[in-house]
């Protein structure tokens, strides 16, 4: 029975639309949408994203912007959330310019900033001990023990890693540690990241540089991790359902877990700034509402074309010619990532969390299929791979051609031949 009392909070990304803020405020009429966040294309610290599919914004923009969000009533969060300063936060003269920069943002009026350095963690409650700060998903905080560790650094909330999404007995460990304080707990509710994701560092670092001002890979990213995630989950579509997301139906288990404990002190965020508005508007309505109706992709952090906001192509073709890229290879690479047409259909996932609550092996287990058990394979698992069997449908033609454009660019990055001029 869904619990009438307590209602889950969240956070949701921005792309910094005018018209965004409100148009979720119009959807968000119990208040629960506590924080936007973002961050601008690219500045000296890094974040998350690439600069190449993130929106441009001056100062002044993101000064009215973050009172619009003020004006109705949500905080706002900076993201500088990088995860490699290339040990540049040690080099007198940058180290200067980061704090300089952090207090200008101060000036803006942010509220909390997003980090997954220890060290910019400590700075800044040391130097803005006002701020909010917030520990990212790129800090790898799995447990209670290093949650200990950044709570004794000063962070006043933790984004725990997406294995602990369907982990609900170590979900309730970590709320029951951190009852009593003022330490909130955050899960990512709609990323679609391969479970237990073996480019997971590396991804993050390229993401950091790419989002850093005068890095040559924030004019143009080329995103092999992502290439190969999607090649995956492609070829085993079971992987799409073992992503470790959370549906808008199932967020009532997460406020009976919090009432259980006695914890309120948890949210969802909610991706993703790199999509157009009305992604974000869909995703918001079917998280407050706890319901949608459609494909499951529609409202997940799948790198679907018809959902990106904006692309600097005039970026791409500087850092093309400069760095010498062969142009035809950059446009296969381009096509790749136009991504077939898969359909989850979110109702017919009804029940699938069931077996979590009892259970969870996941971190024991690779995903397959049955016909990997049938061969003896004892630590295989293909519950998520049945489920995609009743839930997933898509043209077979259309993802055997375009696994096989993917297979040769992967295998052509491989044998270096797409470095090739």
């Amino acid at each position: 029975m869904e619990n009438k009392k307590y209602k889950i909070k969240y956070d949701i990304a921005t792309n910094f639309d005018p018209e965004f803020i409100g148009k979720l405020k119009n959807i968000d009429k119990d208040n629960q949408v506590g924080t936007v966040f973002g961050k601008l294309r690219r500045d000296i610290i890094g974040g998350g994203r690439s600069s190449v599919n993130s929106p441009e914004l001056s100062l002044d923009e993101l000064k009215n912007y973050i009172k619009d969000c003020h004006d109705n009533n949500f905080k706002f969060n900076y993201l500088i959330n990088t995860t490699c300063l290339g040990n540049r936060e040690v080099n007198p003269q940058y180290h200067r310019k980061m704090v300089k920069y952090i207090s200008k943002l101060c000036e803006l009026g942010i509220d909390g900033v997003t980090v997954d350095y220890p060290y910019l963690c400590q700075l800044i409650k040391k130097q803005f001990p006002n701020l909010m700060v917030s520990i990212g998903i790129g800090a790898g905080v799995i447990n209670c023990k290093q949650i200990g560790y950044w709570r004794e650094m000063g962070a006043d909330e933790i984004t725990v890693g997406h294995g602990i999404n369907r982990n609900f007995k170590l979900l309730e460990e970590i709320l029951t540690f951190t009852k009593g304080t003022n330490m909130n707990i955050r899960l990512i509710a709609n990323n679609t990241c391969l479970p237990e994701c073996p480019s997971k560092i590396v991804h993050a670092s390229g993401h950091s540089h790419a989002s850093q001002k005068r890095n040559s890979s924030s004019d143009l990213y080329i995103d092999y991790n992502l290439l190969y995630c999607n090649n995956r989950r492609v070829k085993n579509m079971g992987y799409m359902i073992a992503s470790e997301w959370i549906r808008p139906e199932d967020v009532h288990y997460y406020e009976e877990i919090c009432d259980k404990v006695g914890n309120h002190n948890f949210s969802l965020k909610l991706l993703e700034r790199t999509k157009n508005t009305e992604f974000l508007l869909r995703v918001a309505k079917a998280y407050i509402t706890k319901n949608f109706e459609g494909n499951l992709l529609d409202i997940l952090n799948w790198p679907a074309e018809k959902n990106r906001n904006v692309i600097h192509k005039k970026s791409i073709i500087f850092r093309t010619i400069i760095s010498r890229y062969n142009i035809k290879k950059l446009l296969n690479y381009q096509k790749v990532f136009a991504l077939p047409n898969v359909y989850i259909d979110n109702k017919k996932l009804n029940g699938f969390l069931d077996k979590f609550k009892v259970k969870y092996d996941c971190s024991s287990k690779m995903c397959g299929k049955k016909e990997d058990v049938a061969s003896g394979g004892s630590n295989i698992c293909c519950y998520c791979s049945s489920w995609a069997e009743k839930a997933i449908s898509y043209n077979k033609e259309e993802i055997d051609e375009w696994l096989k454009r993917s297979d040769v660019l992967i295998n052509s990055m491989r044998n270096s031949d797409f470095f090739q001029r």
